[in-house]
């Protein structure tokens, strides 16, 4: 074969990797832009709602099972939280850098870190039963080739979301088998906030939110419960995080701002509670997954300190 041909055939075949980026070396810059895929399709049927198992999924969130201080000192800024590969272990990303954390669920500690890329503001990480994921709060989603050892390549998908977005939040939904995409805003500001949908099949961010969210309905709905004394009367539901219930499929969107938690019915899109979060067991949460049993996690970033992974059993 001629050389120079042989030559253009493996920058042929190399071009749409990233490799992962040690702290001697730079960043790839390779990227794919995620088409927009129009709303022509009727959506997959909603995910049943379980009232009858409600009861025995309740959580006393003044009461975590356990309070875990993350010694580790990039985890002070930890910002997102998903079920792990790996059985009894948890997978947290901090804003910082493009690094995975693997956590003991049961103690907290850092078993191993696994490196992708140098640098970005990280919010999310999700597993989904196949593949590992991350997302940068200007929409980018960087799917990890591989999981295993100490680094990795990846591909990363540019969505048309932007940083103004704020993306924050990031779960797997198995029964559209999409990423879930939850947008932040403007803690000061009540303007909607979105949920969109990542097709993992297509590679494509639907083009509609699959659910907008009104701050002030979510504090509408909180007031019912009793009107809260706080300081940060003048911000608005912002959401930080999103994890979905294993057994009843509800959506948990969690709040930094004001410190709350909206658990929401995805088969009617109905508000079914709002907790408030206290400040001294939640100084600033961030993120959120369940266990495949329905034990909750919360981690929250230190503001300052130490970040917190907060554990909490279902209460039968």
């Amino acid at each position: 074969m001629n050389p120079y041909l042989f030559l253009l055939f493996l920058v042929a075949q190399t071009g749409c990797r990233q490799q992962a980026a040690p702290a001697a070396l730079p960043q790839g810059i390779i990227e794919h832009a995620a088409a927009v895929q129009p709303d022509t399709n009727p959506p997959p049927p909603p995910i049943a709602s379980v009232p009858e198992l409600d009861k025995k999924f309740k959580y006393d969130f003044d009461q975590p099972t356990r309070n875990l201080v993350l010694e580790h000192p990039r985890l002070g800024e930890i910002s997102g939280l998903s079920p792990s590969p790996e059985a009894g272990q948890l997978c947290a990303v901090s804003d910082e850098a493009g690094v995975i954390y693997f956590l003991d669920a049961q103690s907290g500690a850092v078993l191993r870190t696994l490196s992708f890329r140098l640098s970005g503001d990280f919010e999310g990480v999700e597993w989904t039963g196949k593949q590992l994921y991350a997302v940068k709060s200007d929409g980018d989603i960087f799917e990890l080739e591989q999981y295993e050892g100490d680094q990795t390549n990846y591909l990363v998908y540019k969505t048309p979301l932007k940083k103004s977005d704020d993306t924050e939040g990031l779960c797997f939904d198995p029964n559209r088998n999409a990423l879930l995409l939850v947008t932040k805003g403007k803690p000061e500001n009540p303007d909607a906030r979105h949920v969109y949908a990542f097709d993992l099949s297509t590679k494509t961010l639907l083009e509609k939110p699959l659910f907008t969210l009104n701050p002030e309905t979510i504090e509408a709905a909180r007031k019912k419960k009793g009107k809260d004394k706080n300081k940060e009367d003048k911000q608005y539901f912002s959401p930080s995080g999103m994890a979905i219930h294993p057994v009843t499929g509800h959506w948990y969107i969690l709040s930094s701002a004001k410190r709350r938690l909206a658990i929401v019915d995805p088969s009617n899109f109905s508000i079914l509670d709002v907790e408030k979060l206290d400040k001294d067991i939640f100084p600033q949460p961030e993120g959120i997954c369940f266990s495949t049993s329905g034990v909750l996690y919360i981690s929250s970033e230190g503001k300052g300190g130490s970040g917190r992974l907060l554990v909490f059993d279902p209460q039968n």
